[in-house]
């Protein structure tokens, strides 16, 4: 009796003193809830950020909001530009560019171009061509303004769908640093501004309209 007594004295001493420490099946059930609520929280922000690096990024598609810009004429990137990767749009539009006629450039006037190696609905830049010349993916069901061409989409070999305008996919290029610029006309001798029919600009002395297929 006696030595009952002096363990359940000690035992209270040392659980004012904070020596004692409570088994986990006494501690409350809010702690561990909230801890697994925490973490639930981080997986669920880690995937979130995943999703967004994969379709949009950074301060190279210029987009005016959120995530996609679905529906706003948005463009996304991943990477700055001038970097390569991915961009994206919802919207093609024909620009009266100095020099060249009306050209084709997506929402926020970034200059696309054609390649003279596609076919009709098959890409054939990937790899390190697709770091230089970003394919221009589809936002949503992707619109046009003042082109004549039909717009559509072609899967890739990773499942994105690229735009395509007459069936040629479109691109945009790392070397055009803002909006307006046509670094990329002629680069190669493959690469071309694209008209708003869907036809290849090609550069000519003296004249502002020669197109091709």
């Amino acid at each position: 009796m006696e030595a009952g007594k002096r363990t359940k004295s000690i035992s209270r001493h040392r659980r004012r003193k904070g020596e004692l420490r409570v088994p986990p099946s006494h501690r409350p059930r809010s702690v561990s809830r909230r801890r697994v609520g925490v973490a639930a929280r981080r997986v669920w922000l880690s995937h979130r950020q995943l999703r967004q690096h994969r379709c949009c990024c950074g301060p190279g598609c210029h987009r005016p909001g959120r995530g996609h810009d679905a529906g706003r004429g948005g463009t996304a990137a991943a990477g700055n530009a001038g970097s390569g990767g991915m961009v994206s749009t919802n919207m093609l539009m024909a620009k009266q560019m100095s020099g060249m006629g009306t050209v084709v450039t997506d929402a926020q006037g970034w200059t696309l171009y054609r390649y003279a190696k596609d076919q009709v609905n098959m890409s054939m830049c990937t790899g390190n061509c697709a770091q230089t010349w970003m394919p221009v993916m589809a936002d949503g069901t992707p619109k046009g303004m003042g082109v004549h061409a039909k717009i559509g989409t072609v899967t890739r070999d990773d499942g994105m769908k690229q735009i395509t305008l007459a069936g040629w996919p479109l691109y945009r290029y790392m070397g055009d640093t803002k909006a307006g610029d046509m670094n990329g006309q002629g680069k190669n001798g493959t690469w071309s501004l694209v008209t708003p029919a869907g036809k290849m600009m090609a550069m000519a002395s003296g004249t502002s309209n020669n197109t091709s297929a």
